[in-house]
C-alpha cells in the first residue's frame, strides 16, 4: 500500500512531468492542482511543503526564486534528465 504522502509526491511530480520542457510551476500551482486531486481530503500548504522539500533532498525537483508579485513560495522545476546521474 502507498501512503498518502508517497501518493502527493507523485501526482505532484507528475504534474510537473507534464509541463513543456524548460517550464517551471510556482507552488501555488502545485499545490490548487494537489488539492483538486484530492478534492475530498483536506490538504494543508506546510504538508505539501514538506513532501517537496523531501523531493528536492532527494534531487528530484528543485526550488527556484518566485518573482516579485506572486504568491511568495518558490518555484519547482523538474531536474532534467541531462543531470541524473545513474550509478
Amino acid at each position: 500500500m502507498v501512503s498518502s504522502r508517497a501518493r502527493f509526491a507523485l501526482h505532484g511530480l507528475a504534474f510537473l512531468a507534464g509541463l513543456p520542457a524548460g517550464e517551471s510551476a510556482s507552488f501555488s500551482q502545485v499545490f490548487t492542482y494537489l488539492r483538486s486531486w484530492s478534492e475530498r481530503l483536506v490538504l494543508s500548504k506546510g504538508y505539501v511543503s514538506k513532501i517537496f522539500q523531501d523531493l528536492s533532498r532527494a534531487g528530484l525537483v528543485r526550488a527556484v526564486p518566485g518573482r516579485s508579485g506572486d504568491t511568495g513560495w518558490p518555484a519547482i522545476r523538474e531536474r532534467s534528465p541531462s543531470s541524473t546521474s545513474s550509478g
